[in-house]
């Protein structure tokens, strides 16, 4: 968490990090959603880079300063908070909302 980089906030004297994590699951032919499994990351930065969780963001010296938000305002998405793919190799600029039937 550089400081001064992306996504920091200057908040007086508590300087803020904005981490944007996205979980990935895929549509199970049974027309459920399910984790990922495999080579698909449960996890992964907006660069696509796999991450294994949002502990494994924070360093030991800082602190989460809240639970998981979801960000309905600066990322397009469905009123649950999901976006949609038809697969995981289109960039994440690509991925639509939806409506949690199907992929796409």
């Amino acid at each position: 968490m550089a400081e001064g980089g992306p996504g920091h906030v200057d908040r007086g004297e508590a300087d803020v990090d904005v981490v944007e994590l996205l979980e990935n699951q895929t549509f199970h032919q049974d027309k459920t959603w399910v984790p990922t499994s495999g080579k698909l990351p449960s996890f992964t930065l907006p660069s696509g880079q796999p991450c294994l969780s949002r502990d494994a963001l924070c360093p030991p010296s800082h602190e989460w300063l809240s639970a998981w938000q979801l960000d309905m305002i600066s990322t397009p998405c469905d009123p649950n908070g999901w976006m949609y793919a038809l697969d995981f190799s289109a960039p994440t600029a690509a991925w639509r909302p939806g409506t949690g039937g199907s992929a796409g």
